[in-house]
Formats: C-alpha cells, sequence, structure tokens
C-alpha cells in the first residue's frame, strides 16, 4: 500500500462516519499517511489511524496500539478497516487493564454473540506479572 491507497481507505472510513471529526493528514514527517479523531460527544478516547512503511496501525485510549501487516495484503486492509469502523461506530469496543494508575494492557473487541471476541491485544503483560492487574476502563464509541 502506498500513501495514495492509505489515503484512500482513511477518506472511506471518514465518509462512513460523517458525524465525527477526522483530521485527515496526507503529508506528515512522521508517517506515511495518518488520520486523527479527537475526543468529541460521542468518542470519550482519541483515535490515530495511520500507515507507516510496512504496517497500518491504530492507537487509541492509554494502551491501545495495534498494527495490521502486510498493507498491500487486501484481507488485511478488509480487517484494519473493520476494527476502525468498529471502534469509531461503537460496535466494539476497548478494554484497558491498569495496575495503579499505568495501563500495562488493551484488548479490542467485537461483539460475538452475547460475549465479547478479542481480536488484539497490545501491552506486554506476561502471565506473572498480570497479578494485580484490573480491567479499569472500558472504551467505547456512543452509537450514533
Amino acid at each position: 500500500m502506498d500513501k495514495d491507497e492509505a489515503i484512500q481507505l482513511f477518506e472511506r472510513i471518514r465518509t462512513a462516519l460523517p458525524h465525527l471529526s477526522m483530521d485527515l493528514r496526507a503529508a506528515d514527517s512522521n508517517v506515511d499517511a495518518s488520520m486523527a479523531i479527537p475526543v468529541q460527544s460521542c468518542l470519550s478516547f482519541a483515535v490515530h489511524l495511520y500507515l507507516d512503511s510496512n504496517a497500518l496501525h491504530m492507537t487509541a485510549g492509554e494502551k491501545l496500539w495495534l498494527e495490521w501487516f502486510p498493507p498491500d495484503n487486501q484481507t488485511v486492509v478488509e480487517q484494519y478497516r473493520d476494527a476502525a469502523l468498529g471502534v469509531l461506530s461503537g460496535e466494539y469496543r476497548i478494554v484497558e487493564y491498569f495496575r495503579g494508575t499505568r495501563a500495562v494492557k488493551a484488548l479490542l473487541q467485537r461483539p460475538n454473540g452475547d460475549s465479547w471476541e478479542t481480536i488484539g491485544t497490545s501491552g506486554g503483560l506476561g502471565r506473572w506479572r498480570s497479578w494485580g492487574a484490573r480491567v479499569s476502563n472500558v472504551l467505547q464509541a456512543s452509537r450514533a
């Protein structure tokens, strides 16, 4: 995926959710292309989508940072688009784990029947370090 294709992808995401304010940046010195979605009335956490050379990235909340690669694989691009739309529409949620005031892990989850299915995990919370961490935030956009 090149910069122009990433911009088209971000435009499709922005067009699908016109009620959200999204700042598309075609020229960014740090990444190939990016789109920032700030906190707003129906979104209590910021989301950042970007293409950085060989991966599509999403950051959100205190700890979520996921990447999809290779970005020239259409299945990967669709998974990324679905995840971004899911988070921004309120269909998906982010579950953050904290130890004290420090975020140590985040899960990206989508609905699966009456429960939630984890489709992405970020953070270095190993099994031996999981003791004492607790769910502190469940981030989910308000459905428009």
